[in-house]
């Protein structure tokens, strides 16, 4: 059931920090969402939790109302002439823009510009309105230690509002800010919740029984110190708790509770998050998975680059447990093992009818240990004995060629690898490089926002670095940010099976929008978005969310995978084909 990419331990898929970070739609970081509606209403941000609709878009003039108000500014409702032509004097946000405009908030527009205020606000654009409107200091330099965000180049014009933002005491060891993002109502309220309290958001657990009767149902919660209690407020909660099958779900959980034979043997824990995995598997998405605390925990580490295991990212695919690739330096990649290859059976143990998660847990273990993988391979079967070890992956290298060519390695987009390939990329400009070759090969995916980081300096401003498509058929489009320094060098890509998730947006996204040359064989074909969502207990929700498509609107499946303008096999054991295919290409072509 469970499909995603693993670094075994676990698995770097795209999910979407690209909403911010670890946010949860009923529970942001210890604060009941109805904590956070109720505090905007009572200073006025908002009218009506019942018509604030947090799961629409927020719109340009929306937020700018909502800013404005939340930092406490009055608001003369008859200054409503603007430059703008799409902003009528009679216009209810007219008034809003105005003031926005007086204080330099909107920087001398021109006479007949455009403001847009029905399109969505990326997120960008909320913390630059929100650190004016509340006068936050503004650095007049930046670093590169000012910028804790590995998404926001110092070069930015953002970087003085993110850096702003960080010395205001918001956004505390968040790595990732996702400034695309277009914001919907309920991050736009979370968003201005952080400057209301200073990004201190912690709520005192309450240490008395609680009694909470959502619609005729009462609930008794006895909270478990250091636990946050919440009760689902949205459509969907009110109908699960007013339904039926909860009833049922209550009473075989007391059942269970009084009168199980073995009773004393009874894990609460375990029972809930057995229930809450059923529940997730019934989806029938082999993509979305819920995880315990102590996988989430060993998933998350996987994603800094630093974990125990064997170092490759697997795949269910038709029921069968498939190596997407053994990440590079690894010993699963000094063993021999390949992409394609079909895991059969673990320690002699047959995998058939387990989920991903079972197979998972089933190699990963202890440093030092050993696990023996069967594989089949061409129809054979053959057996590795592979020692665990403790891997820390650089997810950049980065080689000048003969001819003055960029050679650059991705093998995974994790948190560091946004600064890791600015750093190469910076090396290859100094060292005058005439062209380059980016080699995605076997690189599995990872956080969304870093392969869109890193198409800023491909993508120029402006352009659409990569559509989401959500479950309405409504598309989000990501905008590059630029500066696109690499824009007018000649581009070519090596990808092969497995080129999967991220490392595919990057491919289609070059070739689509700058004419780069893809070289090798088909990619792997992902094309969706998983979301992470944690929880206090310190589980996690993976959910498959949306497909991503290219700037062009190509969706990519196992069936539609990227093809290479070049397809070139491997070649003999110790040679590179592929990446001699390139170089000549690239030769020819300065």
């Amino acid at each position: 059931m469970r499909k995603f990419f693993g670094f075994l331990t676990l698995a770097a898929v795209i999910f979407t920090f690209i909403f911010g970070a670890n946010y949860v739609n009923a529970d942001y970081k210890g604060i009941p969402d109805a904590v956070i509606y109720q505090t905007l209403k009572e200073k006025g941000i908002i009218s009506s939790i019942e018509n604030f609709k947090p799961d629409t878009p927020c719109s340009k003039a929306e937020f700018y109302k909502m800013a404005l108000e939340s930092a406490g500014i009055q608001i003369n409702k008859s200054a409503t002439a603007t430059p703008f032509q799409d902003v009528p004097k009679t216009a209810w946000f007219a008034p809003y823009i105005r003031k926005a405009i007086d204080l330099g908030i909107i920087e001398n527009p021109a006479v007949g510009q455009n403001f847009n205020p029905d399109s969505q606000i990326s997120k960008a654009e909320a913390l630059k309105v929100l650190i004016l409107v509340n006068k936050i200091d503004i650095p007049s330099k930046i670093a590169k230690e000012n910028i804790q965000f590995n998404d926001i180049n110092k070069n930015s014009w953002l970087a003085k509002f993110a850096a702003a933002a960080v010395n205001y005491g918001l956004f505390k060891n968040e790595k990732l800010f996702a400034p695309n993002k277009l914001l919907l109502k309920y991050e736009a309220a979370y968003l201005i919740y952080e400057f209301i309290n200073k990004g201190i958001l912690n709520i005192q657990q309450q240490q008395q029984t609680q009694t909470i009767q959502p619609i005729g149902i009462t609930i008794e919660i006895v909270p478990v110190p250091g636990a946050t209690v919440s009760i689902p407020t949205t459509e969907v909660g009110k109908k699960f708790l007013n339904s039926e099958k909860f009833k049922i779900l209550m009473d075989v959980l007391q059942k269970i509770n009084t009168k199980f034979i073995n009773k004393d043997k009874i894990d609460l824990d375990e029972l809930v998050y057995g229930a809450i995995k059923g529940m997730v598997e019934k989806l029938g998405d082999e993509y979305s998975v819920f995880q315990e605390p102590a996988k989430a925990t060993s998933f998350s580490k996987s994603l800094t680059g630093e974990f125990d295991g064997i170092g490759i990212s697997i795949e269910m695919i038709n029921g069968k447990i498939v190596v997407v690739t053994p990440l590079k330096n690894t010993p699963a990649e000094a063993a021999g093992i390949k992409p394609g290859d079909i895991i059969d059976k673990v320690d002699d143990k047959p995998v058939s009818n387990k989920t991903l998660d079972d197979v998972v847990n089933m190699i990963q273990g202890p440093t030092g240990t050993t696990v023996k993988i069967t594989i089949i391979r061409g129809g054979a079967n053959i057996d590795f004995s592979i020692q665990r070890a403790h891997i820390k992956v650089s997810s950049v290298f980065y080689e000048a060629k003969p001819g003055r060519i960029a050679y650059i390695e991705i093998i995974n987009f994790t948190n560091n690898t946004p600064k890791e390939f600015e750093d190469a990329m910076n090396q290859a400009i100094k060292d005058n490089a005439r062209g380059f070759i980016i080699d995605l090969r076997n690189n599995p995916g990872g956080f969304l926002n870093a392969a869109i980081a890193i198409l800023n300096h491909f993508i120029p401003k402006g352009l659409i670095s990569m559509n989401m498509e959500m479950p309405d058929g409504s598309r989000i489009p990501y905008i590059s940010q630029g500066p696109a320094e690499l824009s007018q060098y000649p581009i070519y890509i090596l990808i092969n099976k497995g080129t999967a998730s991220a490392s595919e947006i990057i491919a289609g996204a070059i070739k689509e929008q700058i004419g780069g040359k893809l070289v090798g064989k088909p990619s792997f074909g992902k094309g969706t978005v998983q979301e992470l969502i944690n929880y206090n207990d310190g589980s996690a929700l993976k959910l498959s969310i949306a497909k991503w498509l290219t700037p062009k609107g190509n969706w990519i499946t196992p069936t539609n995978p990227l093809k290479p303008d070049y397809d070139v096999d491997e070649g003999p054991s110790g040679t590179d084909a592929q990446l001699q295919k390139a170089i000549d290409l690239l030769n020819s072509n300065l």
